[in-house]
Order: structure tokens, then C-alpha cells, then sequence
């Protein structure tokens, strides 16, 4: 039977580790997941879903300067050797560059602050309707959406990095996912 493509949406807590360099070893796991589901062309699982939403980026500055190598050097920072290369290794040269350049970016909304706007929407009467999510990211948004609004809204949202926009893909199937420049978007 083939699989229902289901949006992923979280009940509980994420469930995110404390420290950067598990934040680290947590995203380079959801790049292989998400590579290894698409490479298999098939919808997540919700196993699958609930690791790849731990996804945080890397626009920390803490797991920026640990993963990636710092202009003219050679080596990480002292102690990521191992996570630095992990990342290196999982993605491919284009993908590497591309979340290199997007820490500046990658700054994710912390799930208490988009539950209180899904609050403040519901506060003010909103029935349902299409969404436009600029920097979608893993798809927070739609992650949190209160189940009221499940059944009659629509997300389109828009990712810059390549890698991001494979996990919110396999998040969100039943969004329309585009991947690109917000600014150059139609």
C-alpha cells in the first residue's frame, strides 16, 4: 500500500538537545534521513518527520564557527573536528556552500513565539485560508498550527537553502514548497 503524504504536525516538544554540538550531530542526522528518503522517492515516515523537525540550522554562531572551517584555514574549531567533517561528508559541495552562506539566514523562529502568534490568529477570529511563509525553514509554522485550522489552511512557503527546503518537502508534502529567493519569488 502506498503511503499517505501526510503533514508533519508536533504535539509536544521537539525535544531538542541542549548543547550546540548535539544541535549539530541533530542536524547532520536529519540531512541524512531526509537524503536517504529522497534517494528512496518516497513519503517520511512519522518516525522520520519527528527527527528531521529537530532541524535548527546552522545560524547560531556557536554552530557556525564550530562546523564550518573559518576562511583560510584548514581546521575546525578545537573539539568539531568530528562534526565538522560529518557535515562536510553528508551533503554535497553545492549544499555545503549553500548552508555555509545561509547562517546569516538561518535564524529560526523558537516554537514558543509561533505558538503565541497561532494564539493571537485564533484571538482575532481567523476562520482559515492560504498562508505565505517567506523563510519557511523546517515549517514551524505549519508544524504548530493549531488542529482547528488543519483541515482549511493552505501554506505556500519559500526556503533559500536547498538542504532546508529538502526537510520541509518531506515536513510539509501537502504545501507547496518553493524553493528559492523570497525577494525573486513569483
Amino acid at each position: 500500500a502506498k503511503r499517505l503524504r501526510a503533514n508533519f504536525y508536533l504535539e509536544g516538544d521537539r525535544g531538542l538537545p541542549s548543547s550546540w554540538k548535539d544541535r549539530a550531530r541533530a542536524n547532520v542526522a536529519a540531512i541524512l534521513v531526509a537524503d536517504n528518503i529522497s534517494r528512496q522517492d518516497r513519503p517520511a515516515t512519522p518516525k522520520e518527520q519527528a527527527q528531521m523537525i529537530r532541524f535548527t540550522g546552522f545560524g547560531s554562531s556557536e554552530l557556525s564557527n564550530g562546523v564550518f572551517r573559518r576562511p583560510g584555514e584548514n581546521d575546525f574549531r578545537q573539539g568539531w573536528d568530528e562534526i565538522g567533517s560529518s557535515l562536510e561528508t553528508a551533503v554535497s559541495e553545492a549544499d555545503y556552500a549553500s548552508l555555509a552562506r545561509c547562517t546569516q539566514y538561518a535564524h529560526f523562529t523558537p516554537d514558543f513565539i509561533i505558538r503565541a502568534i497561532w494564539a493571537g490568529i485564533e484571538r482575532l477570529g481567523w476562520r482559515g485560508g492560504r498562508v505565505l511563509e517567506p523563510g519557511i525553514g523546517t515549517g514551524l509554522f505549519p508544524a504548530l498550527m493549531p488542529e482547528a485550522y488543519r483541515g482549511s489552511a493552505y501554506f505556500t512557503g519559500i526556503e533559500l537553502d536547498p538542504v532546508t527546503a529538502r526537510i520541509v518537502r518531506l515536513l510539509q508534502p501537502r504545501s507547496r514548497i518553493i524553493e528559492g529567493d523570497f525577494a525573486r519569488a513569483d
